[in-house]
């Protein structure tokens, strides 16, 4: 059993192979490279079991956002707070992450086992590749 630390370790990793220009990402941030004031906002508004680790974050509002965290995917969408735990994630499907048409955010269509819906907001085109492979990376490693 890796660690959390272990986790965001490889989940970092593999976002920056995949990821270009990630210093002109909007929205999309590594959490340990994030605004102090803007972490602390989140921190704030996130569920954190003991030793779970924030990742990475799409910040799109104060209202709409998603993090990645080393055990779950904690989100707001209109101020409404979820936290979906990685083991209970059934399907997922990105959209528009390509941003065609220059649609700027999407959101990620994720389902769970017990056939919840949620649909979590990210920036698209190239900071997507930070949410496509921060959800990808955490489930096959968990």
């Amino acid at each position: 059993m890796k660690t959390d630390e272990q986790i965001k370790k490889i989940i970092t990793a593999s976002i920056r192979r995949s990821s270009m220009d990630i210093n002109t990402w909007k929205h999309t941030r590594f959490w340990d490279e994030g605004e102090i004031e803007l972490n602390a906002e989140l921190f704030q508004k996130c569920n954190f079991e003991e030793n779970e680790l924030p990742i990475i974050y799409s910040y799109i509002d104060p209202s709409n956002w998603m993090m990645f965290t080393t055990k779950a995917v904690q989100f707001s969408i209109e101020n409404q707070f979820n936290k979906i735990k990685v083991n209970d994630i059934k399907n997922y499907n990105f959209g528009n992450f390509k941003g065609t048409s220059n649609q700027t955010i999407e959101r990620i269509t994720i389902e769970t086992k017990n056939n919840e819906i949620h649909k979590c907001p990210f920036e698209t085109g190239k900071a997507s590749m930070g949410s496509i492979y921060a959800l990808r990376t955490l489930i096959q490693i968990s």
